[in-house]
């Protein structure tokens, strides 16, 4: 059985925290805070359209030969 510590309060891993409820309950707690914190920091963003690498001069052969390929298929009949 896996022993959960809480590593705040015990920084040496000595005494394992009860896996009963409330043990789980505080775990969803410090996800749920970490999640709030991360999408705070790093808001939802529609993803991006449009031409991959645009407006970047300097890109390697194998990259440009990837977007030519990008391009081809874009403009390519759908076969639906």
């Amino acid at each position: 059985m896996a022993k959960f510590y809480d590593l705040f309060r015990d920084t040496r891993e000595e005494y394992p925290v009860s896996t009963e409820v409330g043990a789980w309950a505080e775990a969803r707690s410090l996800c749920g805070s970490s999640n709030a914190t991360r999408k705070a920091e790093f808001p939802y963003e529609e993803p991006a359209f449009g031409r991959p690498y645009d407006g970047i001069e300097n890109l390697r052969p194998e990259t440009k030969a990837a977007v030519e390929a990008f391009r081809i298929k874009q403009s390519a009949p759908s076969l639906k």
